[in-house]
Formats: structure tokens, sequence, C-alpha cells
């Protein structure tokens, strides 16, 4: 790696790129399952897409999250690239290495999830409603 710092922070934007991008995309396409009008979602609906989405996208990247545990603990000891090491963990301990930890961090996401995506959506509702702010990006920020 280029320097230690890029050697820790790379597999975490690795595993918040594609653990964000999963939650996002299958929160608000479950919810599209269940509403047609976004005024008619329900705090239940929300708080049953997020729990969903937090432990599908949680499993689905639980490759990047063992990666990123492993290389973060063992720092400068580890030689080679993500996809070495990526690879090292596969050829060493198979597919169970990858999702070591899965139960956990599945049932910790969908707690976290299933909170934190349905109050944005009802915090972002009400700021709609009261004509405070307007849909802009400020509001979603």
């Amino acid at each position: 790696c280029f320097t230690s710092h890029l050697c820790r922070i790379s597999p975490a934007l690795l595993r918040q790129a594609s653990y964000g991008t999963i939650k996002i995309g299958t929160y608000n396409s479950l919810k599209r399952l269940f509403v047609t009008h976004p005024e008619d979602e329900t705090m239940i609906i929300n708080v049953f897409c997020g729990v969903v989405s937090g432990v599908l996208s949680s499993s689905l990247a639980n490759p990047t999250d063992v990666l990123k545990i492993r290389m973060q603990a063992q720092g400068s000891l580890l030689q080679g690239s993500m996809m070495s090491n990526f690879m090292n963990i596969y050829q060493t301990e198979g597919t169970r290495g990858l999702w070591r930890g899965v139960i956990p961090t599945a049932q910790r996401a969908a707690i976290v999830v299933g909170v934190e995506l349905p109050v944005y959506d009802i915090t972002k509702k009400h700021l709609l409603k009261s004509g405070a702010m307007g849909d802009t990006i400020l509001t979603h920020f």
C-alpha cells in the first residue's frame, strides 16, 4: 500500500460502499413493494423494510467486513493488496472464513438500520409537510 493509512482506509471504504449501497437500495425497493405513494408509508412498514435491508446488506457485505477487520488489525504487518488478502482468507479458511461473524453482524444491522432509515424518512417527511424546508439537498442532508 502507498501508506499505512491508505492500507487501513481502503478496506473500510470498500465495506461501506458495498454495505451502504445494498442497504439503501434494498430499503427503497422493499418500501415500493408495500406502498405506491410515499405519503402512504407507515412507521411499521418502514421499520420492517429497515430490518430486512439491514440483515440482507450486512450479510451480503460480510466478506468486505472480514477483510476490513483483518487488514486493520494487522496493519503494517500485512503485505499485499486488498484482493490478495481477500484471496488469502478464502484459500486458507474457505467460504466460512468470509462469512465469519455474519450472525451478530446481521443482528446489529437489523437494529441499526431498522431505526436509522425510518427515522430519516419520518424526519424528512415532517420537514417537508411543515413547509420549513423544500425537497432539496439540504433537507436530505
